[in-house]
């Protein structure tokens, strides 16, 4: 069996570009950013968004806020 690895395509998706971007976008303006469970399934994206200042939350974290 062949495999083909379609190299020119692979990444996140539409949405989670997006919502990566805007992630980075209101990460630049405060350095402060609540995210309710991860971003994305990505724990080297989320680590990456973390070490911009982004801090991933619960909900018992989310009610005292």
């Amino acid at each position: 069996m062949k495999i083909n690895l379609d190299r020119t395509s692979s990444g996140f998706c539409i949405g989670v570009q997006g919502t990566i971007h805007v992630a980075e976008e209101k990460l630049a303006q405060s350095g402060e950013l609540y995210c309710l469970g991860d971003v994305v399934h990505n724990e080297v994206e989320v680590k990456r968004l973390e070490a911009l200042g982004m801090e991933t939350i619960d909900i018992p974290a989310f009610e005292e806020l």
